[in-house]
């Protein structure tokens, strides 16, 4: 390559067909990292069980080997939010410590932690350990940025609010030029912009890690709000294959090329991954820009009980477990990506989105609101198109969702809400 260009980090399913794909397309080499993890470690993470591959811990090592042989390093993550404390318990922190060290005997020298104990850990016990700190972390400052740069971590994955602040990425890739430090944003996750739910979505995947999946709350209701309020699809801090040039450019202003994009997802099918690495490298993509975001895939709905290792899913009505199939199933939405063309313009002349409120929440809070903003709304009107009537019908799946589980008749227990308060309106048309 002649010039300096951005690389990214992909996560893997460990088919080895997305390794050949690379091979094959990968024609400058810009994918620099594989990133993955196994639900048979024994360690928690940032997806549930249920999603994450079927590949054993036993063949990680013939993986990094692959991997290496292609020019590419393997990062493996222990990544969540919350560990329970499992580093310094006294009957799991040696386990914790013994299957890291398998690990790093089987060839792998990079680490995705949130954990500062961990990441101290690391860099305390092995030399030759890179150390990447993962969103879960959320690094929103300039201050909590160098705070982790002084705790030892070798490269950081930025919050989202960084994605679209081309000033403060412009201070911060200044500022750490000669550092060493590495700095990645994520290109194409769909979470809502400042969710609410973050904390408590990240902390819930986390634990589900060790003690068996249940009902995503957070994720459907996210889903709910993005599409019930399609604006939200557009504030979503993604970043378009059109749109990383400029990402390049920023490196060449600062003089620093310590920095990567991250592509999700590690649970998606062959052909998700592969579309998503195609758009990326080309830096194009003519299509439906869900095609490429962490969206649910479409999927023909099933009945999910004894399909899903939900935690007591022997006690759920499997009405129930037939409505989570549904709102699991997202409606067809398309967001014409071309449409697109001139978006990010507005954010590359310094327009700041945590001075102004989003219409369509400002909407709900009077007159005396901050300086409301319409930018990403019009935008939506011009890219969003969808069928109203099948948005509606899963609409309400996705409300009574919510209620059942908002008032613990999930599991089949009539009248769990007679113990919310008196004044709590409750809908009888709801299921029980």
């Amino acid at each position: 390559m002649n010039k300096k260009i951005v690389t990214f980090d992909v996560g893997t399913n460990f088919d080895d067909e997305i390794l050949e794909f690379i091979k094959a397309n990968d024609k400058d080499n810009r994918i620099k990292t594989l990133y993955g993890k196994v639900k048979d470690d024994k360690l928690s993470g940032g997806r549930s069980p249920m999603m994450e591959s079927g590949f054993s811990l036993e063949d990680i090592g013939g993986y990094v080997a692959k991997c290496k042989e292609a020019g590419i390093e393997f990062n493996y993550l222990i990544n969540p939010m919350c560990m329970g404390q499992r580093e310094t318990d006294p009957d799991t922190a040696f386990e914790l410590r013994k299957i890291i060290h398998n690990i790093y005997d089987m060839g792998v020298r990079q680490f995705t932690v949130n954990s500062p104990i961990l990441a101290k850990y690391f860099k305390d016990t092995f030399k030759d350990v890179w150390v990447t700190l993962g969103l879960y972390a959320y690094p929103t400052t300039l201050q909590q940025v160098n705070l982790w740069v002084n705790w030892g971590v070798d490269e950081i994955t930025l919050d989202h609010s960084f994605n679209r602040n081309f000033p403060l990425l412009e201070k911060l890739l200044t500022m750490y030029k000669d550092s060493g430090v590495s700095f990645r944003l994520i290109a194409n996750n769909l979470c809502v912009k400042d969710c609410i739910l973050r904390l408590s979505h990240g902390n819930f995947v986390s634990h589900s890690s060790n003690q068996g999946m249940v009902m995503d709350y957070c994720l459907a209701n996210c889903t709910r709000t993005k599409v019930e309020n399609p604006s939200l699809f557009i504030s979503s801090d993604w970043i378009r294959p059109e749109d990383v040039h400029y990402y390049e450019e920023l490196c060449e202003k600062t003089g620093n090329h310590n920095f990567s994009i991250k592509l999700v997802d590690r649970t998606k099918s062959n052909d998700f991954i592969k579309r998503v690495i195609t758009a990326y490298l080309n830096e194009s993509y003519d299509g439906n820009l869900l095609d490429i975001v962490n969206w649910n895939e479409r999927r023909k709905m099933t009945d999910m009980k004894g399909r899903m290792p939900f935690k007591g899913a022997e006690k759920m009505n499997p009405d129930m477990m037939r409505l989570y199939g549904r709102v699991m199933c997202n409606p067809e939405i398309m967001i014409d990506n071309k449409k697109l063309d001139g978006f990010i313009e507005h954010f590359l002349k310094g327009s700041n989105c945590s001075e102004k409120m989003c219409d369509t929440v400002a909407l709900n809070c009077g007159s005396g609101c901050m300086e409301n903003c319409g930018y990403c709304n019009a935008w939506a009107k011009k890219a969003i198109s969808y069928n109203q009537a099948e948005v509606n019908d899963w609409l309400e799946s996705v409300r009574k969702l919510a209620w059942l589980l908002e008032t613990g008749e999930f599991a089949g227990n009539p009248g769990a809400h007679q113990f919310a308060r008196a004044d709590m309106k409750m809908n009888p048309n709801m299921p029980v």
